[in-house]
């Protein structure tokens, strides 16, 4: 990881194209207070404020991939009641370049229900109907399948074992992905993982792997050779396991990596399985090894429970998680927004602030020092702890200095940002 430079990774998941397909839910939120417990029975009374929907499952992977920037195709299922209809309405607000939502007469879309106070979910209401595809609508997904087959390169399934994949229908899409190239990272949800066989990248959590091992999992070792076991029963490249708050584990056929947890405050691990699955398709689209993949998507989990309800990790936000631990700090081209953000924060620190222009660094010469006590006020030169380097619009600047580091990098201008 010495030399990864994990924000250009996410600088070029930027329309990334990214086939997305599997259970569409709709997720339902009933927000409000408890201040009493009801008389009629032991339980307490949720005060209703508000509410919200939102699209959940595989609809919330599709949200994270257009978040991050890519551009997807989206393939799933409802039924052509109300609840389908609005799926299909949160989908396409969403705003991925190509949908294909089939609709069935006779499928109950599902709807999972959430009564939050304070942020703490006291109860989950599920309506759903998990049935298996009927079988026009079956012709017509694997025949949608085979033909976008060719013309995507990278692919993410999630199944909430709602009925899209059952009957043979993951086995035929990854079959068929994989033998047209394409890299395929699957979330499973049933213990059968003959289902997955040939997936490129499997992303159970912990409970989900010792249900498919048949066993259960008390160490990491457990967890590797369990993970292991079945990557070879199955044909499966590598697996990541999700932990909770002991991380992750990176399980590949000679090794294996752990990666620590990085959430600050869980409040909700509402969709984080989404969040983690769309930034390891969105990296490895986007050029990252399993390892980076693995170590962006391990940060957008500790970024995603930290928000309450179905949520998403945006581009931004992992850059910004990124820069805020350290973990890119060769990389010397900040966008403005994080620059400014930094800078901020520098000044309540209470850093004195210094910034070199063009003309300034030419005169700079090799010496940090004279680069600290040329930063600018408006009443002439100051010492400073931090240094900006600018560039005009015009042209490039060469020679800079890197105040965290005190090396001398060559240095241009880019349309994205500039150096600190």
């Amino acid at each position: 990881m010495a030399n990864a430079d994990l924000s250009a990774v996410i600088e070029a998941m930027t329309n990334a194209r990214i086939l997305c397909a599997g259970d569409a839910i709709v997720d339902h939120y009933v927000w409000g207070r408890i201040d009493r417990i009801s008389p009629e029975a032991p339980v307490p009374v949720l005060e209703i404020e508000r509410e919200e929907r939102r699209p959940g499952g595989a609809a919330n992977v599709l949200r994270n991939l257009c978040a991050l920037g890519c551009d997807p195709y989206f393939i799933s299922v409802a039924g052509s009641d109300a609840a389908g209809h609005e799926l299909a309405s949160m989908i396409a607000s969403i705003g991925p370049r190509e949908v294909h939502l089939l609709h069935e007469a006779q499928r109950r879309t599902t709807v999972k229900t959430r009564f939050i106070a304070e942020a703490q979910q006291l109860l989950r209401a599920d309506w759903e109907q998990c049935v298996p595809l009927q079988k026009g609508t079956k012709e017509e997904l694997l025949e949608t399948i085979g033909t976008a087959a060719g013309q995507y390169r990278h692919v993410v399934l999630s199944d909430y074992s709602k009925g899209f994949f059952a009957n043979g229908v993951a086995q035929y899409i990854i079959g068929t992905l994989r033998r047209a190239g394409a890299v395929v990272v699957v979330d499973p949800k049933r213990a059968d993982y003959s289902a997955y066989r040939g997936a490129h990248l499997l992303k159970p959590n912990k409970r989900e792997l010792a249900a498919a091992a048949g066993r259960v999992l008390n160490s990491e070792e457990d967890i590797v050779l369990a993970a292991r076991k079945l990557m070879s029963r199955y044909s499966i490249d590598a697996m990541l396991i999700t932990c909770g708050k002991d991380g992750m584990i990176l399980a590949e056929e000679m090794s294996f990596h752990r990666l620590p947890a990085t959430a600050r405050e869980v409040y909700d691990v509402t969709g984080a399985g989404d969040t983690v699955g769309a930034v390891l398709s969105a990296s490895l689209a986007a050029g990252a090894s399993l390892l980076e993949a693995a170590t962006l998507a391990n940060e957008a989990a500790g970024i995603v429970v930290g928000k309450v309800g179905t949520a998403v990790v945006g581009s931004y936000e992992l850059t910004q998680a990124l820069f805020d631990r350290e973990i890119v700090r060769r990389s010397k081209v900040l966008p403005v927004e994080l620059a400014l953000d930094r800078v901020a924060r520098w000044r309540r620190s209470g850093l004195e602030i210094g910034f070199c222009r063009r003309t300034q660094q030419r005169q700079l010469g090799a010496s940090i020092e004279g680069a600290k006590s040329a930063g600018t006020r408006r009443r002439g030169p100051c010492r400073c702890t931090r240094l900006s380097r600018g560039c005009e619009p015009r042209g490039a600047v060469r020679g800079g200095y890197a105040p965290e580091t005190d090396r001398s990098y060559p240095t241009e201008r880019t349309s994205q940002g500039f150096r600190l």
